[in-house]
């Protein structure tokens, strides 16, 4: 199995480094290192990156005074120890399968690189008109021929939708551009002109995050000042095909994309600057490469105003303008280094100035209404292709959950780290026959028999200390075979529920099965006894539950999320779903009223009150208060409560007491966070003695606990 170099510029991403190191650590291809860059970072980012490094002995940390990216890359591919290299954004991630696809790609086709399709994130930004995103879609599919000039030119220049060859960067020196940032298509023009094949994977395996601070996305939303560097990387890439005396026409062309592009974002002096810098670059460019292009050879006789001239009125010609455009259009112009917008209105032109971000404000705005039914089918589209894929992933968890020998051979992460979590939170776990009595008291038969696996798999754990061989008995194989012939009834139950991920829009790629698809439990529950009341969602995540919830209630849905990340993430799926009967809340609900520490592992909603445990890293102060409180304040008249606050549940039960004795809502409780939980959550309500019926409900019977809920009606 071939080594695999995984290079990361680090610069300040403390916000995205974990989510970018997970994807890594988790990826199904093993033999790889990662190489992480610290570009001098004020942060906590090589903190945390040495946390990893503790788990993990293939990520290194390389630490370096800020260089810029291009320095950090290079310093990367030094050290790198591997037979092919991959690059990755901090602020980015891979989708589990990608290393392995990709190098399968690239040595069962023999080709000198690899390119696959990318899944772009906007959920922090959305701005960016469609046919700014459009750019990143993969050019062509399964092997390339890209000898020809024309043929590179179908290989865009982002890099970590690649995998390259070491032996090939090393043998011609490939290197980026030190100190610019136009460094990305400088290296790829010096490695494309030394490659003659590639291969176009169509899998969408790069999960490209788009927010304002990247480099990106700075270009569109304001004036930059590094608006010269693409002329310098061009310098050095030419320099680089001129010393091995390689062919220039790719290098051409490349050249009047950059300029094209850059050409927008400069005003007239600035213009000037950029052709005088191009006149010195042509100099020692043959004669045979520019015979047929007219604004070239002004540029080598150094008539820049002739150049000017043919440039401008290139690009005007270059312009095919619909006759929807010729009624009704608008772009950028300029005039003595002034940035105006000109608006065709009916075929008349009128001209506006307006500041460079209330422009491309208004740009956005009209951008979007013009192709509004347009962008609203690609959007759902995107989001519907994107939750196929997890659904997927979820068919394929199941299926390895089900069957036991490719379930031991693979070695699931998710099922070893549930094991490794039971063992943790329940290895202080006693059953006596009390317990046993108080946890059955008032319980279905069918709710017992759940109960009772449960118990059978928690002794079987921590007597076997999270050893797979001994986790199974033999009856219990016969059972997991059976289970397996069950499996595609099982997919064809899934697919009849598409509706649920083609019906709603998520800010981020985050579709939970147990929430879209099991919905809490509410299937067996009467959900008519609270058709006119109120609803509470303690632990709201990003809204996805009050997406189910605000469909059951002619009243609202009142939901409560602390982490700020996340609040504001729920405040977009309501937008993005319509949703308006909720009242979101960024507090707590806890057991008193006060202000207290919020800690946070990852993001998903905690309520962790103890910095000291392990793996929790100390995220806001927030405010805390009662449900009772809450209740009081408000007036409510609550029908359902649904409670996942990451172990704080017992909490939440103190400080809901008397809405709970008064009202008697029906109670959705998470009880698999720890063994405390497991044990006192039933008992409390139990010797509250409010007449509750009690059922658990565990959606899928190949995990031991994860997801369990105690459902609580009257």
């Amino acid at each position: 199995m071939c080594k695999v170099s995984i290079i990361i510029p680090i610069y300040n991403t403390e916000k995205y480094i974990r989510r970018c190191l997970d994807a890594l650590v988790l990826q199904t291809y093993k033999n790889i290192e990662i190489l992480c860059i610290d570009d001098g970072s004020k942060d906590s980012s090589a903190l945390i990156i040495k946390e990893f490094m503790n788990k993990d002995d293939r990520i290194k940390l390389i630490q370096q005074k800020n260089s810029g990216p291009a320095t950090a890359r290079n310093n990367g591919i030094k050290n790198a120890t591997g037979e092919f290299i991959m690059f990755c954004d901090s602020d980015d991630w891979y989708e589990p399968e990608m290393v392995e696809e990709m190098v399968s790609a690239i040595q069962k086709q023999r080709v000198d690189l690899a390119i696959c399709d990318i899944i772009v994130d906007t959920s922090a930004c959305n701005q960016r008109p469609q046919s700014d995103l459009d750019y990143y879609r993969l050019e062509f599919e399964g092997f390339k021929d890209i000898s020809s000039s024309e043929n590179k030119s179908h290989v865009h220049a982002e890099l970590w939708n690649k995998i390259f060859r070491k032996n090939k960067i090393d043998e011609y020196n490939i290197t980026f551009p030190d100190g610019y940032k136009s460094d990305d298509y400088s290296f790829l023009m010096q490695y494309l002109s030394v490659s003659g094949t590639a291969y176009g994977l169509n899998l969408k395996l790069y999960n490209y995050f788009l927010r304002e601070e990247s480099i990106m996305w700075n270009i569109f939303n304001e004036k930059c000042n590094y608006k010269f560097d693409f002329l310098y990387a061009l310098k050095y890439t030419l320099n680089f095909l001129q010393k091995n005396n390689f062919d220039l026409n790719y290098w051409l062309i490349v050249y009047n994309w950059e300029l094209t592009f850059w050409w927008t974002f400069l005003n007239k002096t600035e213009r000037n600057k950029a052709l005088e810098f191009s006149a010195e670059l042509f100099e020692n460019i043959g004669d045979e490469y520019l015979k047929d292009n007219e604004f070239f050879r002004f540029l080598k006789n150094k008539k820049l105003y002739d150049a000017y001239v043919c440039f401008d009125n290139k690009k005007e010609k270059n312009k095919r303008l619909s006759l929807f455009q010729k009624l009704f259009s608008l772009k950028t112009a300029y005039d003595n280094g002034k940035e105006y917008k000109v608006l065709r209105l009916l075929g008349t032109k009128l001209k506006i100035r307006l500041k460079s971000k209330e422009i491309f404000n208004r740009l956005s705005v009209l951008s979007d209404k013009m192709n509004f039914n347009l962008q609203e089918s690609e959007k759902n589209v995107f989001f519907l292709k994107n939750s196929i894929r997890n659904i997927r992933k979820d068919l394929d968890a199941l299926k390895q959950q089900y069957e036991l020998p490719l379930f031991l051979k693979r070695g699931i992460y998710s099922e070893q780290d549930e094991k490794s979590h039971i063992f943790d939170k329940f290895k202080d776990f006693q059953l006596d026959e009390n317990l046993y009595k108080n946890l059955t008291k008032n319980m279905t038969t069918e709710s017992i028999n759940i109960l009772n696996e449960i118990l059978i798999r928690l002794e079987k754990i921590n007597n076997c200390n999270c050893k797979y061989e001994t986790f199974y008995t033999e009856n219990e194989y016969k059972s997991i075979i059976n289970l397996e012939k069950n499996f595609y009834n099982q997919i064809l139950k899934i697919s009849d529920n598409m509706y649920a991920y083609s019906k709603y829009i998520l800010p981020i790629n985050h579709f939970e099965s147990s929430v879209f698809y099991f919905k809490h439990g509410l299937d067996i529950v009467d959900t008519e006894k609270f058709r006119n009341k109120d609803i509470i969602d303690a632990g709201g995540f990003i809204g996805d539950s009050v997406l189910i919830f605000s469909e059951l209630t002619n009243k609202k849905v009142y939901t409560f999320e602390p982490i700020k990340e996340n609040f504001e993430l729920m405040h977009r799926t309501f937008e993005l779903n319509n949703i308006t009967n909720v009242v979101a809340e960024k507090i707590a609900l806890g057991n008193e009223s006060s202000m207290i520490n919020m800690c946070a592992k990852d993001s998903a909603s905690r309520f962790v009150c103890a910095p000291a445990i392990g793996g929790y890293e100390l995220e806001e102060n927030i405010k805390c208060m009662t449900l009772d409180e809450y209740v009081f304040e408000k007036n409510l008249d609550v029908g359902l409560i649904k409670v996942d606050v990451e172990g704080a549940e017992q909490l939440f039960l103190e400080g809901a007491k008397q809405t709970i004795s008064e009202q008697k809502p029906t109670l959705l409780l998470s009880i698999y966070h720890s063994g405390d939980d497991f044990k006192k959550v039933k008992s409390i309500i139990d010797e509250w003695n409010l007449g509750y019926k009690f059922r658990l409900y565990k959606p899928l019977d190949g995990r031991i606990l994860m997801e369990t809920l105690l459902i609580c009606e009257v």
